[in-house]
């Protein structure tokens, strides 16, 4: 065992006494940026390596608790879109058929109002707007807006091309 004792006692330290060990110091702050890094990598590669598919359609079911509109009992408007990017065509028919709406959105707003109260004098409830496919929510928002009177339900349609 005299083995044993030797390998305790210091070397410095001849008369064979034992030393208490020197704490580890306590280090409070830790060092992240390892793992920060390994954060970067892996979120590099997973943007990277997915493959998004864009071109993807979405295929969604018909509905199946939708009521039709009677053309007899609502006005029908047509949001057509507009060549070259501008305010979409608004056509106070079922379809695409004669002059759309002209001047500022202000006076177009006027007359589609004009038209929906009118609608209401004659007995309609609802409004119907017919959107092509290609026209843009805030045209439609527009007209809805204009549409937009007290008694009338607004009804909203995509023209499918054919």
């Amino acid at each position: 065992m005299a083995g044993a004792s030797s390998i305790l006692q210091d070397r410095a330290n001849p008369e064979g006494s034992v030393l208490k060990r020197t704490p580890l110091p306590n280090d409070q702050n830790l060092d992240i940026t390892p793992m920060i890094d390994v954060t970067f990598l892996l979120l590099i590669f997973f943007l990277v390596a997915a493959v998004p598919d864009v071109q993807a359609a979405l295929d969604l079911p018909p509905a199946q608790h939708g009521v039709g509109v009677s053309r007899h009992e609502a006005l029908i408007i047509c949001i057509a879109e507009a060549p070259g990017g501008r305010s979409a065509l608004v056509y106070l028919t079922p379809s695409k058929s004669g002059p759309p709406l002209e001047g500022s959105a202000e006076a177009q707003a006027a007359t589609i109002r004009a038209m929906v109260e009118a609608a209401r004098a004659a007995g309609k409830t609802e409004v119907l707007l017919k959107a092509e496919r290609r026209v843009r929510h805030r045209e439609v928002a527009r007209v809805m807006q204009a549409a937009d009177v007290e008694g009338m339900k607004i009804n909203l349609a995509v023209m499918e091309p054919r």
